[in-house]
């Protein structure tokens, strides 16, 4: 009898033993799937940020190019003192264009683990730029009055 109940107890405690483990493994699977999809929907966040940053920056570079271009015309036509202000903002205006190329190459090349990093110097960069373009429009003004 003692026999018997001892091999019972061991079938109940080994059924027990797989019914457990069979739901760990479902429960760790299922939690695996989670963390693959979670990390697939930062992968995909971080993507979108990517481009997004990427597009603004290469709008703010157009904007320095057709500023650049427009310059051009107006140096042609001005006097001597109002010239020398025009290339002084075309300096600048190149500088700035430098910048912005950079960032853009950055934020392009960059890898997730670095994308922090990136990210800021490029959010900062992109606004020193758009400031710096908003004092250029004011020496403009001033210089074609």
């Amino acid at each position: 009898m003692k026999a018997t109940k001892s091999r019972a107890m061991k079938h109940i405690l080994f059924a027990m033993a797989i019914t457990f483990s069979t739901a760990l493994f479902q429960c760790s699977s299922s939690e695996k799937k989670k963390v693959e999809n979670k990390a697939e929907e930062v992968k995909d966040d971080l993507m979108a940020e990517k481009e997004k940053l990427a597009k603004d920056l290469r709008e703010v570079r157009d904007d320095i190019d057709r500023k650049l271009e427009r310059l051009k015309g107006q140096i042609a036509k001005a006097n001597s003192e109002s010239k020398r202000e025009l290339e002084s903002t075309r300096t600048t205006l190149l500088k700035e264009r430098q910048k912005v190329d950079k960032a853009l190459e950055d934020v392009e090349k960059t890898s997730k683990e670095f994308w922090v990093d990136t990210k800021a110097k490029a959010d900062r960069t992109l606004a020193d730029v758009k400031e710096e373009g908003r004092k250029i429009k004011e020496k403009l003004d001033k210089a074609l009055k």
